[in-house]
């Protein structure tokens, strides 16, 4: 069944507070905020209107101003997250503060996910007494993802540490290489941290999913779902196109995808699916592509998969040219990778 096609990078779509949240710690860093919004084609008197939207071109664009105007973005990108990351919707947070325990907040998130900016997804994964929480992006965020997922990454700690406790142990995952000052990092999201990891994640043990939410509560959480699906309008676009085609494309993984499947699956005609992945600056062989890689680096991860068992779930037979593949995904062959 086809679906309608969703949104791109220039449709309104995500919460103005998202940007408020921005703004709010350029001003207690004593920023420049009007050169901030400068060419963002918001204003401040957008920040004051609950049912403004901006584009995930704009939220970007404000991320990417912001950091050249301080001089410490990662450690912003921190703080974002602590103040504002999960709190720019107060119903989504008020389901997953009350909700019975992990396993049950993550169904709501994915229930709810028409509430969220639909440019990252948590992808839970387990393997034996470890829950791996897998942070990924939706969208093609460009030099903007390591702030985005900072600060994702902060927030879901501070959140995890008030409802399972501060003594709570996790490992944080990130995709890139440790700075030459790690403190922030660590007062953030703890002491251990693995850097240049295949990809960005939180390590639990497994009975966390089922660890009683220190603010539980069955009727809050049934009484806040119940709203945030009445405020659920139907008429918005909530999920990228980007993101229903990486959907897919994990679906269809060891089946392989085609460009005239997809844009039959989003109801759009192959030429149209072309020109709107354009619009956001990415083909649907990158798209395809960046999918396969980050299936293949988590199984790879986690699971410990052979290099034939990885060939096999992206539909590669030939060893010869998943090895080709593998190294034009990560700049390596798999047995250096390893």
């Amino acid at each position: 069944m086809a679906l309608t096609a969703g949104f791109v990078m220039d449709d309104a779509v995500l919460p103005i507070a998202l940007a408020h949240g921005v703004v709010s710690l350029a001003e207690q860093q004593q920023l420049d905020i009007d050169k901030l919004l400068r060419g963002s084609r918001l204003f401040i008197e957008d920040l004051s209107q609950p049912d403004k939207r901006l584009s995930c071109r704009q939220w970007l664009q404000l991320i990417e101003r912001f950091c050249r105007m301080h001089p410490e973005p990662a450690t912003m990108a921190l703080l974002y997250g602590q103040q504002q990351a999960l709190n720019h919707h107060p119903l989504l947070s008020e389901v997953w503060a009350n909700s019975a325990n992990l396993a049950q907040a993550l169904r709501h998130l994915s229930q709810l996910s028409a509430l969220l900016p639909a440019l990252v997804q948590l992808r839970p994964r387990q393997h034996g007494d470890r829950l791996v929480l897998v942070l990924q992006s939706s969208m093609d965020l460009g030099e903007q993802q390591s702030f985005i997922f900072s600060a994702i990454l902060a927030a879901l700690r501070t959140w995890l540490q008030e409802q399972l406790g501060k003594n709570l142990l996790m490992q944080v995952d990130l995709p890139w290489s440790a700075p030459a000052w790690t403190a922030p990092l660590n007062a953030a999201l703890g002491e251990q941290l693995r850097f240049d990891a295949p990809c960005c994640a939180i390590h639990l043990k497994a009975e966390a999913l089922f660890t009683p939410f220190a603010a539980a509560s069955s009727w809050r959480c049934q009484q806040f779902m119940r709203l945030a699906r009445q405020e659920n309008g139907p008429s918005l676009a909530h999920e990228s196109l980007q993101s229903q085609l990486r959907r897919l494309c994990r679906r269809q993984l060891q089946q392989g995808l085609t460009l005239e499947q997809a844009a039959a699956f989003v109801g759009l005609s192959p030429a149209t699916l072309k020109r709107r992945l354009k619009l956001d600056g990415v083909s649907f062989q990158q798209l395809q592509d960046d999918v396969r890689c980050h299936e293949v680096l988590q199984r790879l991860d986690i699971y410990g998969y052979s290099n034939r068992q990885l060939a096999e779930c992206v539909n590669i037979n030939d060893m010869h040219n998943f090895r080709r593949a593998f190294k034009r995904w990560t700049g390596m062959l798999p047995s250096q990778f390893r």
